[in-house]
This record gives structure tokens, sequence and C-alpha cells, in this order.
């Protein structure tokens, strides 16, 4: 074997097993933002729900997101409807209630995921990827952002919050 073709067989082998090093998941997961107080099973945001919407679509603008997740529920459709126009993703649903169906998918290829939930299924599903959600999302609560970092099969969960800014409307 002559000396270019081996060091080409190395430089291909190094090349390929850094691709393997560096791919990973980010798995962003939140609650959907505030909404309305109407009686029905099926509300709207509130017009602070539309600025924490808007606030999660200007935050999200830059990132290669890969695919975005929600609930079949208008208030999560909405609050992920700006991140779906700025990155010309269509939204998928899931069914809330069948969360490993959801893992499943987000577990099949590595990329940049955007799921939007409920305050009883988002812990749930940060613990069924493998992490930490800390205590219960409070019913009054809708600035809680997990991000999860999956490499090599570990998970790092860091929680941040989708803004301390936005101003409490008076009418929803």
């Amino acid at each position: 074997m002559s000396k270019t073709l081996a060091l080409s067989l190395i430089f291909i082998t190094l090349l390929f097993s850094n691709f393997q090093v560096l791919a990973q998941s980010e798995i962003y997961l939140f609650r959907h933002a505030e909404k309305q107080k109407d009686g029905t099973k099926d509300p709207a945001l509130t017009k602070q729900g539309h600025q924490r919407a808007q606030w999660l679509g200007d935050w999200f603008k830059n990132k290669k997101v890969t695919a975005i997740y929600s609930s079949d529920y208008q208030r999560t459709r909405q609050t992920v409807a700006v991140i779906a126009n700025n990155t010309g993703l269509k939204i998928q649903l899931y069914n809330p209630g069948k969360l490993k169906e959801l893992i499943k998918v987000l577990k099949q290829k590595d990329g940049f995921y955007v799921v939007a939930g409920h305050s009883n299924t988002i812990p749930d599903t940060v613990k069924l990827l493998g992490g930490k959600p800390g205590k219960e999302i409070d019913h009054e609560e809708y600035n809680r952002l997990y991000q999860l970092i999956i490499k090599d099969g570990k998970v790092l969960t860091k929680r941040h919050q989708s803004s301390h800014s936005l101003k409490k409307s008076k009418n929803p």
C-alpha cells in the first residue's frame, strides 16, 4: 500500500470517527404559553402568551431546528407557531397520552428538536428521555425551558427561563 493511500485511509477514518463523536441531539421542551381562562378544554393564548410565543420564536430563530412537536391543542400549537414560521418547518403533532411514542421518534436520529406540551407532561417527557425534570411545574408557571443535550447515550439537563420581562396583561 502506498504511503499516500495509507494516509488517506487514516484521514478518512479519523474524519468519520469525529462525526460520530460530534453527533448529538438537543431537545428543547417547554409548557405552552399563558392560556385564556375561558372555561373550555382548548383555550387560546392570552396577549401575554402570544408575547411569550414571539419571544420563543425569536430565541429559536437562528438555531438549526430539525423538527417541532406539539400536542394537538390550540395553546400548544400557537406557542410554537412563530418558531414554525421562522424556520419554515411544519408543526408535527403528538399525543400527550402516548409519550413513549414521541420518545421513540426523538431517539431515532440526532437533531435539534423543539417540543411543546403541558405542565403535567413535559416533566414526564424529560424523565423518559433520561433527563432530570426537577420539581413539578405549577399551573401558573409558563417560563420553564428544558434543554436536553444527548451525546453518546448520556443526557445533560439544563434549565432556562423563557423570559423575565413579559408584562402581565389584564386582558386575555
